[in-house]
């Protein structure tokens, strides 16, 4: 099985879709569902794109975004909320313990690995 790289996010861009929230950091995502696989695809306005192949029926998507930036996070699923966009392309996900500036790092790097603490 091959794996996929994920593209580096620029920093210019996690500055506008990362912030911070009092129960840790929000991600600001456009959606793209029923893509060929799940990976980041660039920005869109000041929002991550993010192509997801679950289809956008039953929750479906949602939880692909859902489990995606959890384990590129390093957290639980269960520690990642949907505060906005529930049916729609536009979401708000909150990454519960993580501040911004955290994510911002785990999302630039293009392997998505975690960075050592």
């Amino acid at each position: 099985m091959t794996r996929h790289r994920q593209p580096a996010l620029d920093q210019v861009l996690l500055g506008l879709a990362v912030a911070d929230h009092p129960d840790g950091a929000t991600v600001t995502l456009r959606i793209v569902p029923r893509a060929p696989r799940t990976a980041f695809a660039g920005r869109y306005g000041d929002a991550i794109k993010l192509r997801v192949q679950a289809p956008p029926v039953e929750g479906a998507a949602n939880d692909a975004v859902r489990d995606f930036l959890a384990a590129r996070c390093g957290v639980r699923s269960s520690e990642v909320d949907l505060l906005r966009g529930h049916r729609s392309r536009d979401k708000v996900v909150l990454v519960r313990g993580l501040d911004a500036v955290h994510v911002r790092s785990i999302l630039g790097r293009a392997d998505g690995a975690q960075p050592r603490a």
